[in-house]
């Protein structure tokens, strides 16, 4: 990936209640989405793709007034990976503890938990989404 390694991504880290069903909120990492898009790639609904191919979910935050969008995972295993795969494209990360200046807007789900991400996997050729159903939930 040609990222240049001074580029900084503000990475925000937070417990929310992903999913309305859940019984207790769980941690969240979310960063802007030109990053996640730029690792993981991103199309779909919401442009959680990306992170459903590599993650098995992902979620959404939007400022419709904006337009500024956060993507990340939920899962405190998840979001260590997530920042972890960020920091290894090259960006360095701020972190912020908190969530980001945006509202929920979605989430998606696969029914089948796609192996480990790493770096090395993520973008290579013909990578397909994991099959299953797609569960995606749209908060207006």
């Amino acid at each position: 990936m040609n990222i240049d390694p001074v580029t900084v991504a503000k990475v925000y880290t937070f417990r929310f209640s992903v999913l309305p069903l859940s019984s207790s909120p769980t941690v969240v990492s979310v960063a802007p989405r030109a990053v996640v898009h730029a690792i993981f790639g991103g199309h779909g609904v919401n442009g959680l793709d990306g992170l459903d191919r590599a993650f098995g979910g992902g979620v959404a935050f939007e400022d419709r007034t904006t337009g500024e969008a956060f993507l990340g995972v939920w899962g405190r295993r998840n979001a260590s990976r997530f920042r972890s795969l960020i920091r290894q494209s090259g960006y360095s990360i701020e972190a912020v503890t908190g969530p980001p200046p945006a509202p929920l807007r979605g989430s998606s789900t696969t029914k089948e938990r796609p192996p480990k991400p790493t770096l090395d996997t993520l973008r290579s050729p013909g990578q397909q989404k994991p099959s299953g159903s797609r569960i995606f939930l749209s908060v207006q």
